[in-house]
C-alpha cells in the first residue's frame, strides 16, 4: 500500500510561498492498494494534484473511490474541477459516515447553481454512495471503517 498527500492545509490553500513548506493545497490523499483499488481521501484543492498523478485517456482508473471525512468547504473545494466526474465511462464511489441519500444531497448542494455552472447530477460519470460506519466496508482488498472525531459538525477518521 502507498500513501500519498496531495494537500494537508486547512481552511483555504496558500500561495507558492507561503505554502513551500507543508504544501499549499487542501486536504487530499491518495492510497494505492497492492491489489490496484485507487482510494482517495477528502477532495480539496490537491485533488487536482492527484489527478495529474493518475493516468489518463484510455489507461485511467475505470473505478475511484473517494472518501470524505467530513462536508467543509476546504475539504470539498477541488470536487468540481475533478476531471473524473465528467468521463462518461468512469465510476466514482462515494463514502461518508452518512447515510446515502445524504451524501449525495450534500453533495448536490454544493454543486449547484449559482455557485457552479454545472449541477452534480449534471457530472456524466456513473455513481455510487455508500456508508462507511463502525462496521467495515470492504473496497477491493481494502477494509475501511470509520472513527468520529470531536470536530465542529462532526467529521470521521478512516482506518
Amino acid at each position: 500500500m502507498r500513501i500519498e498527500i496531495f494537500g494537508a492545509r486547512g481552511t483555504r490553500p496558500a500561495a507558492r510561498r507561503r505554502g513551500s513548506v507543508y504544501g499549499g493545497h487542501t486536504p487530499c490523499a491518495l492510497v494505492r492498494a497492492g491489489s490496484g483499488e485507487t482510494i482517495i481521501v477528502d477532495a480539496g484543492t490537491g485533488l487536482h494534484r492527484l489527478e495529474e498523478s493518475l493516468p489518463s485517456g484510455p489507461n485511467a482508473p475505470a473505478e475511484l473511490h473517494l472518501l470524505l471525512t467530513h462536508f467543509h468547504f476546504d475539504h470539498l473545494q477541488g470536487l468540481p474541477f475533478f476531471q473524473a466526474l465528467y468521463r462518461r465511462r468512469g465510476r466514482v464511489v462515494f463514502y461518508s459516515a452518512e447515510p446515502p441519500a445524504v451524501l449525495r444531497g450534500r453533495l448536490s448542494g454544493f454543486m449547484t447553481g449559482p455557485y457552479f455552472p454545472v449541477e452534480f447530477s449534471e457530472t456524466t460519470a456513473r455513481k455510487a454512495y455508500r456508508r462507511i460506519g463502525p462496521k467495515p466496508v470492504d473496497i477491493g482488498s481494502v477494509r475501511v471503517k470509520s472513527c468520529p472525531l470531536n470536530h465542529p459538525q462532526g467529521s470521521v477518521a478512516y482506518r
